[in-house]
């Protein structure tokens, strides 16, 4: 599916596919973190009432009620399960936890009870600390309600469930019309290739003037154009430039070596072994060092940087005797 889409529409796609994860991954952690933050604040302070209520009971000095601050409960139960104190508005006979929670939260395990066992609305975070003394132990219940934790979470989330489709859609439009400007050059070179194409190589690419990967891409293509421009042109129209020209009449014996390359292009097999000048030359006697800047002119008009080869190749036999005939007849 990715393939039929452009290559903007696969940036965007891709981007905005990545962001969301991660958006969704980080709001994820973002509201675990605050769950896990507010159930260590309430386990904290439930922890330092039942230390304190432990210290009473320690003592012998356990007030009935017990004092505390805020929302908590206390519940201080023997051994035996009987409620011997307990903080204002907490059941002076039955017992928060049942005998195996009692167990439990003795051990130092956390547990969260429903709020109706203490006429209250909502849930109940629970721990316990073991106080007294050995022939009469106790344990000093402390319960906090965390309605607000699970209120703040939810808050939070149902933020995030909201703010941030709507925050991925803004940086989508945002990525859309940023990438459509940093494409824009590519297209320029597209219609520029499709403009010379039309005009038989003649023209160049448009350079972007930010020298980026894109520009450095539009000098190598137009570099390229300006050592294929002997392709283009039309043998009617083809012409060696007055330079070269001076290389092949300065050239010793060229009428000799132009005829009998003539020959060897005309029947020889059409590969790099096959082509190849200079063993045309060597038995014809020239020098090849000498003789070859000149069979370049002749044939590409101005040396261009490409191998002979590849120049004929692009060329074809064709073309290539014939621009090799119209210097023989210039020279004789």
């Amino acid at each position: 599916m990715l393939r039929r889409l452009g290559l903007r529409s696969r940036l965007v796609l891709i981007g905005t596919a990545g962001l969301a994860a991660g958006l969704a991954i980080g709001g994820a952690a973002l509201v675990l973190a605050l769950s896990l933050s507010l159930r260590h604040a309430l386990d904290t302070s439930a922890l330092q009432t039942a230390h304190d209520v432990s210290a009473l009971v320690n003592t012998g000095r356990l007030p009935d009620p017990v004092p505390v601050a805020g929302a908590q409960l206390v519940q201080v139960v023997d051994a035996s399960g009987r409620v011997r104190s307990g903080s204002p508005g907490v059941d002076r006979l039955v017992p928060l936890l049942q005998p195996g929670e009692l167990a439990r939260v003795g051990a130092g395990e956390r547990l969260t009870i429903d709020g109706a066992r203490a006429g209250m609305d909502g849930p109940l975070r629970v721990l316990a600390l073991t106080a007294g003394p050995a022939s009469d132990r106790m344990t000093v219940i402390v319960a906090t309600p965390s309605g607000t934790l699970t209120r703040s979470s939810a808050i939070l989330r149902d933020t995030l469930l909201v703010a941030y489709p709507v925050f991925v859609a803004v940086l989508a439009a945002l990525a859309w019309r940023v990438i459509g400007l940093t494409l824009r050059p590519v297209e320029a070179l597209r219609a520029g290739a499709e403009e010379i194409t039309g005009r038989r190589g003649e023209g160049r690419l448009p350079v972007p003037p930010a020298h980026d990967e894109i520009h450095r891409l539009a000098v190598t293509l137009n570099g390229m154009l300006d050592q294929m421009g002997f392709f283009f042109v039309d043998e009617d129209e083809f012409a060696i430039a007055p330079e070269s020209w001076e290389v092949v009449t300065r050239t010793e014996r060229i009428g000799e070596v132009l005829d009998a390359v003539i020959a060897h292009v005309g029947s020889c097999d059409w590969t790099p072994e096959g082509i190849a000048f200079q063993p045309v030359l060597k038995a014809l006697g020239a020098n090849v060092r000498k003789t070859m800047p000149a069979l370049y002119a002749v044939i590409e008009g101005v040396h261009r940087g490409l191998p002979l080869f590849d120049s004929m190749c692009l060329l074809g036999r064709a073309r290539t005797l014939h621009r090799l005939r119209s210097a023989l007849r210039r020279v004789a």
